[in-house]
């Protein structure tokens, strides 16, 4: 860079540190980082649910929903949540008044909330929720296919009907989740399209077609406002479909072994009542046949948890990347305004990528966790030298993050892990999102030549983190290799 562009950048940042000065002597309180003004959301205090708290008196505390509550005891339909995971319910015995040392109720308003929250954990979706999804029979490119006309947007799906009535209802669920996170600030300048193809083949068409050379499974095309999926949900279904019939298939053999073995242990209680036996050698016969006669059914439920497991996971990786999508086109379309506004890539695909890992509670998005794979792999990659600088993250040009093949898909994936990195320690551990510091960091710069955009680039995020990048790095990697999967 040459000594003129130098004193040019120099003097365009004196511009504004000479305002910020002003202000900082007019209210002493307030120091030169951007983010002091307007605080940033805390998605974890978002994620938090209302919930009744029953303390013991050996200290330990029970939270979820109380059920039932006399002079002798108190019941609690439990909850468990863990960061990342979905929420459940816990079976609970019913706690003693002597054993209570304090209770926490809520407010009639929050504890119905919690209610039908709870409520809505026993099922993927609310009860009718599916089948209210209004779909026409429609054509795509001269094939059948299937339509909706949403609040926020159209879709055209080549999958099947069963298929395209859940991905409505999640993609539903996650764009309100997204408003949540970051509340709307415009009004949708035009539709949003998302198209479902029914396979691999049907989507590089469509990509030949844009002209466009891409690994991605799916795309937001910001142009065409549209959201193109490469046919994995319409491929997955068949086998989506094929688990959910064997996880019927084990509750119904569940349901038998559990009607066989209690009419084997009513007999075998007569029998023994019959030969003369006391009610106390009774009860320990029937302790020891009841524990052989569910062996079996134990087992069943293990199977059923992993087939409940795989299920979830599949659903989670088969919707992953239209979330990603999706939270392009939000920010897209109700947040940022392009004119005035510049999300850096690497900001734009951290972001998507924290928000496309976010798990749907009782139809409710939550951003709580870092993703587990991702953390650990940005973890063994910060546990090595030399690894990517936050510079050369900050100043790669577009075209680096595309997806290709070789060298280059090693190239891109791993700015997108740097990527996901930044953008969740900006989000979580400084709290940045939404706040007045990163309005004014994503602000449209001045158009300057590409050595002036790069240093320009750099001196933007360090008046975003209010510290020179070399120390904010430093802090950086240490936060994310101690950042853990673990409940505070």
């Amino acid at each position: 860079m040459s000594l003129e562009e130098r004193r040019a950048i120099a003097m365009r940042w004196k511009r504004h540190l000479v305002s910020l000065v002003v202000v900082v002597l007019a209210v002493p309180s307030i120091s030169l980082v951007w983010g002091d003004t307007r605080a940033g959301i805390d998605p974890a205090e978002v994620a938090r649910w209302p919930v009744e708290k029953v303390t013991l008196k050996n200290g330990e505390v029970r939270i979820g929903l109380i059920t039932l509550e006399n002079d002798e005891r108190v019941e609690l339909a439990r909850l468990k949540r863990e960061r990342g995971k979905a929420a459940r319910r816990v079976v609970s015995a019913p706690i003693a008044r002597e054993r209570i040392a304090d209770i926490e109720r809520l407010p009639p308003a929050e504890r119905a909330v919690l209610a039908e929250r709870m409520r809505r954990l026993r099922t993927e979706f609310r009860e009718g929720q599916v089948e209210e999804v209004r779909l026409t029979a429609t054509q795509l490119d001269d094939r059948e296919a299937w339509r909706y006309e949403g609040r926020w947007f159209t879709l055209v799906s080549r999958a099947n009907e069963n298929t395209t009535r859940r991905a409505v209802v999640r993609l539903e669920q996650v764009i309100a989740g997204f408003r949540t996170y970051l509340p709307p600030r415009r009004e949708q300048a035009r539709p949003l399209r998302i198209v479902i193809l029914a396979n691999r083949a049907e989507y590089q068409e469509m990509l030949a077609r844009r002209g466009l050379n891409v690994q991605q499974t799916a795309i937001f095309d910001a142009q065409r406002n549209e959201i193109v999926a490469g046919g994995r949900l319409a491929t997955f279904a068949a086998e989506l479909e094929e688990i959910r019939r064997h996880h019927d298939n084990l509750k119904r053999q569940q349901r038998a072994l559990e009607d066989v073995a209690e009419r084997q242990l009513v007999q075998l209680v007569r029998r023994l009542k019959q030969e003369g036996n006391s009610e106390r050698q009774v009860r320990a016969v029937v302790r020891a046949a009841r524990a052989q006669l569910e062996k079996p059914g134990d087992d069943l439920r293990r199977e059923i948890k992993l087939a409940t497991a795989r299920n979830d996971a599949m659903y989670q990786e088969l919707f992953r990347h239209l979330y990603h999508e999706a939270f392009h086109s939000y920010l897209e379309n109700y947040v940022f305004q392009a004119s005035d506004t510049v999300v850096p890539r690497w900001l734009n695909e951290g972001w998507a990528q924290v928000f496309e890992a976010g798990v749907l509670d009782a139809g409710m998005l939550r951003v709580d966790a870092p993703s587990p794979e991702r953390l650990r792999r940005l973890q063994l990659e910060l546990g090595e030298t030399p690894t990517l600088a936050l510079r050369e993250l900050l100043t790669s040009p577009v075209d680096r993050f595309v997806v290709g093949h070789g060298q280059s898909r090693l190239e891109s994936s791993r700015l997108y892990l740097y990527s996901w990195g930044l953008a969740y320690h900006l989000t979580f551990h400084r709290q940045l999102l939404g706040s007045e510091a990163m309005d004014r960091y994503l602000q449209a710069a001045e158009e300057t030549d590409a050595s002036s955009q790069a240093a320009d680039a750099v001196a933007r995020f360090e008046m975003l983190v209010g510290t020179p990048l070399e120390a904010f790095e430093a802090k950086w990697r240490a936060a994310m290799l101690a950042e853990t999967l673990r409940d505070d």
